[in-house]
């Protein structure tokens, strides 16, 4: 178990309960669960927050994608991306704030918090690296919270800012240092699922499907 993703500031009580039954219910199956620590953990949101100047950049100038990445990519995609521009006043409060952020720090500031959170990424990657030598797979929550309610139509950017984020603090740090997670559903919270996250090695995803199949041979999630 993931120790920085528990106890935190905003998470649910009830998912964190469902988590931990979850860990119990592995362990039932024959897994070692026990507690370790990446120091980053908790500014990990932080970390991926100073990336958004490369995802804004990705996104809206670079076609969708990063220019010099030699990533698979998608022709199609990219040619979509290029007319964004011409529906911006369409965007979500959320995304005209990351656009608005970005410029601001792109003018007062340059890349030099990109390149501080470029730099902590590959710590951050180096502490799940190190935890992965003495572990099989990291557990924590997939999101904090429920899903929450969708903004009304006239919600102030505040609002539907926070809702659009508010799920994404424990996935965004494995988006960066793209070790291979999933999630699996293991219990309910007044009606709405709770995720389970499993983190493994990079290239040993067989890992965690085993481990996946394995808990929900086990149990009924909906029953939780």
């Amino acid at each position: 178990m993931l120790g920085g993703a528990f106890g935190i500031e905003g998470q649910m009580p009830e998912v964190e309960d469902k988590v931990r039954g979850a860990a119990d219910a592995l362990a039932k199956l024959g897994a070692d669960v026990e507690r370790v620590d990446a120091p980053l953990q908790t500014l990990a949101g932080a970390v991926g927050f100073g990336t958004l100047q490369s995802l804004v950049h990705d996104a809206f100038y670079g076609g969708g994608f990063g220019l010099g990445a030699a990533n698979l990519q998608v022709p199609s995609y990219a040619e979509r991306t290029r007319t964004l521009w011409e529906r911006a006043d369409e965007f979500p409060a959320n995304v005209k704030t990351l656009l608005l952020t970005s410029a601001v720090l792109d003018e007062q500031a340059g890349y030099r918090y990109l390149a501080l959170a470029r730099n902590l990424t590959r710590e951050l990657r180096r502490q799940y690296d190190e935890l992965l030598t003495r572990v099989d797979l990291l557990l924590l929550p997939t999101s904090p919270i429920t899903a929450p309610p969708i903004p009304e139509p006239d919600a102030s950017a505040a609002v539907i800012y926070n809702t659009a984020y508010a799920t994404l603090t424990h996935t965004f740090a494995f988006n960066l240092t793209q070790h291979p997670a999933l999630s699996v559903p293991c219990g309910l919270v007044d009606g709405l699922p709770v995720g389970l996250m499993l983190v493994g090695r990079h290239w040993d995803e067989a890992t965690l499907y085993r481990a996946a199949h394995a808990f929900e041979q086990e149990r009924d999630w909906r029953e939780r």
